[in-house]
């Protein structure tokens, strides 16, 4: 009786989470908002600051091969307005359970797509926010998107 209720558990911890998570007026921009396949919301995190040292995680609920990411930096749900106004990531830090991958990421201050190539086995991927532009009306960093892209075989 207790492994299932164990495994029932497991399952309940696998998805996304964010250090925090932005909520006001216009709703709540969850980690879950970063990993539901539409460019127009996004993730926040809702600490004071620009965002430095906070981080959006997926947990897979198993250990898989991790074959890259797709990152969209900022705000894009009304495209170029919106990604100027909050901030985005300038410095990223990619780790697999725990594990940067790579080197630490620098990324453009654009619209973009980040192809980050990862190569390792995991359960769990966290984006870490090492340093941030910021947002011409807003202090809030945003995410868009994150895909994970497993192998193809």
């Amino acid at each position: 009786m207790l492994l299932p209720l164990l495994l029932s558990l497991s399952a309940l911890a696998a998805g996304p989470n964010a250090s925090s998570s932005l909520k006001n007026d216009e709703g709540s921009f969850d980690a879950a908002l970063a990993f539901d396949g539409l460019l127009t919301s996004g993730w926040a995190e809702g600490e004071v600051g620009s965002g430095e040292g906070q981080w959006l995680e997926l947990d897979l609920g198993r250990s898989s091969q991790i074959d890259s990411l797709s990152i969209w930096p900022g705000n894009l749900s009304e495209g170029a307005k919106s990604f100027r106004e909050f901030g985005r990531p300038r410095k990223l830090t990619i780790t697999v359970d725990g594990a940067p991958v790579g080197e630490q990421l620098t990324l453009l201050d654009k619209m973009q797509r980040v192809e980050v190539p990862v190569g390792a086995q995991g359960r769990k991927i966290r984006v870490l926010i090492d340093e941030s532009y910021d947002g011409i009306v807003f202090a809030d960093l945003f995410i868009a998107e994150v895909a994970v892209n497993f192998p193809s075989n």
